[in-house]
Parts: structure tokens; sequence; C-alpha cells
């Protein structure tokens, strides 16, 4: 069971972009919100709300806990942590660290956000808190609730937006269950079946392949899309970023060594030829000082990545820790 007698704080450990809405709605609910941050996550708290600052979870942090929290009327929560919480640090909080994870367990655990859930073209929106253990993403669960994403969702930036407005509800839901001494029946997750999905970073993992075929193109550029840089790749020697894309099936079918070519063109978009039996729109070609060139393009350029950054965006694996900025 999991529950918190006469629950009076609530402790964010990390960040997120809607912490000021968070902390509003710890406080609303008469509790004492407390956010301890890592430096790489400073910059989304600044100017917003009250927080500390740690580089580890050491004597001083758990100096800090103590001095500022009684652990056992205290709720800790995990919200986007840098850190991997140790047995020591779950003790000193009571074993009252839970984490509000963003997609279904079991089958997403780690990191990513929303890209992966593009990629796999999951359109199934979770709400779900768990309790931390020493592993990632695996303790039992508290409780989850399910949606579907709306048909307008194509890019993280939309997901996002939709996620946020759930998390909000689910979040002070559970924070008024606890304060009615709610305990909830724990879950353990299975352990045959599920997937880790490890963290992603645009610059050295958004290099699109174009040997796959449209409608992969099309998921990979938009799961890099806002509120990321764009997914890249190189035109005329020079690195660009796209975004904006979407299928397309207007055009006659082509060879595979199409793959890249520009084979339309008008004011503000063109159409380029892929691997499979469509072709793809793109509206936005970024390049390096940060303009829009799609009308500088020409119908016969192509498209095309190195195997040389395919290689390393498939096998550089990222790790965001507490001082590493995104």
């Amino acid at each position: 069971m999991f529950g918190i007698l006469n629950i009076k704080y609530v402790f964010l450990i990390g960040s997120a972009p809607n912490i000021s809405t968070i902390y509003k709605i710890v406080e609303n609910q008469g509790l004492i919100p407390i956010i301890v941050t890592s430096p790489s996550q400073e910059l989304e708290i600044k100017g917003k709300c009250t927080y500390s600052v740690f580089s580890k979870l050491d004597g001083s942090f758990y100096s800090f806990v103590l001095d500022n929290c009684n652990p056992e009327n205290t709720l800790f929560v995990s919200l986007g942590s840098r850190w991997i919480f140790n047995k020591e640090t779950i003790k000193i909080m009571n074993n009252n660290l839970v984490n509000f994870h963003g997609s279904r367990l079991p089958l997403d655990a780690g990191g990513g956000g929303f890209s992966w859930r593009i990629l796999k073209k999951d359109r199934i929106d979770s709400q779900l808190v768990h309790v931390v253990n020493e592993g990632i993403d695996t303790g039992p669960i508290i409780a989850s609730t399910t949606s579907v994403f709306p048909s307008s969702c194509k890019i993280p930036e939309d997901f996002e937006k939709f996620h946020r407005g759930k998390f909000e509800i689910f979040f002070k839901g559970f924070l008024i269950d606890l304060k009615n001494g709610v305990k909830f029946t724990l879950m353990d997750q299975v352990d045959y079946i599920g997937c880790y999905n490890p963290r992603l970073k645009t610059d050295i993992n958004g290099w699109i392949n174009w040997a796959w075929d449209g409608e992969g193109i099309v998921d990979f550029i938009n799961a890099f899309d806002n509120p990321y840089n764009g997914a890249s790749t190189t035109i005329n020697e020079e690195i660009v970023k796209l975004k904006k894309c979407q299928l397309h099936g207007g055009e006659q079918s082509m060879h595979p060594f199409s793959a890249g070519i520009i084979s339309r063109k008008h004011k503000g978009f063109v159409v380029v030829s892929t691997g499979g039996r469509y072709s793809i729109i793109i509206e936005s070609v970024i390049n390096e000082n940060g303009f829009n060139i799609v009308n500088e393009l020409k119908v016969g350029d192509r498209f095309y990545t190195r195997i040389k950054e395919i290689y390393e965006s498939l096998t550089t694996r990222v790790n965001f820790g507490p001082n590493d900025q995104v």
C-alpha cells in the first residue's frame, strides 16, 4: 500500500516546463512546496519559483531535506530528475519518493519523451505515478489513467501540450486523495514485457537516413520538430534542419536511387522523393544561420546524410546528468 498520513509537504526534485503551475497546485491544496533542482535544469525554473540547487544527492542534500521537512508526512516527487536515486537516498525520503511517468509502463521505460512515441505511432496518452526504487522506471505502480491523443497531435510540442493538461488534472487528484487519507494498492510491474527507450539528443541522434521509406522519414522529422531543433541532413554541402513535413502520394513512384531528390518545387514547399512509394512535402529547411531556405532550393537538388553522421547517431548513447546541459 502507498499513502502518507497527514501530508504536509511536497518536495519536487528536478524540473518541468509547467513547474510554476505545479507549484501553485501544491499551494492551492494547502501543502508546502519545496523545489530542488540540478545545475543543468536551473534555467527552466529561474524567475518562476523559489528553489535550491544541488550538484549531488549527498550529505548536504540529506541535511537540507531533514532541515526543511518531516519525511514521514512529505511526498517526494521526481520531476524529470537527472539523478538516479540510490537506496540510501530513498530511505532518507522515508520511501515516499514517486515518479510521474509520461507513458505506459513497463511498455515505455526510459527517456526520449514524445519523440519515441511519434516514431512508434503510439497514440495513447498515459498518466502514471509509481514508487521509485533503485531501477529506472521499475517501481510498483500506484495509480494510472489513459486517454487518446487528438488526431491534431503531430509533433512533440502538440503531444506535450495535451499531456501537460492531463498531467495537471491527474497530479491534483493524486494530492487530494493523499490529503483524504487514501491508501493505494500497489501493482508490481511484470518483467516479461516492456521496452526501454534511451534518451535522445536532437543534434546527435536526429540525422535522417534517406534509405528509409517516406513514412519512416516523415515520422522521424516530426519526432524532432518543435520544441526541438529539427532533424538534420545536408543539401548543397550545407547542414540543414528539416521541420513541417508530411507524407505525399500525389507523385509518380520513383526508384529508391532518387531518394532525397527535390522532384517538384512550389512557393513555400518542396516535394522530395523517397525510397518508397510515397514522396514527402517539406515546408521548413533551416540553415545554420537559422533561416528557412526552402524557397532558395532548386528542382534536382538532393538531400543526403553521410554515413559518418548516421553511424554516430546510431552508436552514440546520450546521458543527461545533473550538470549536463541538454
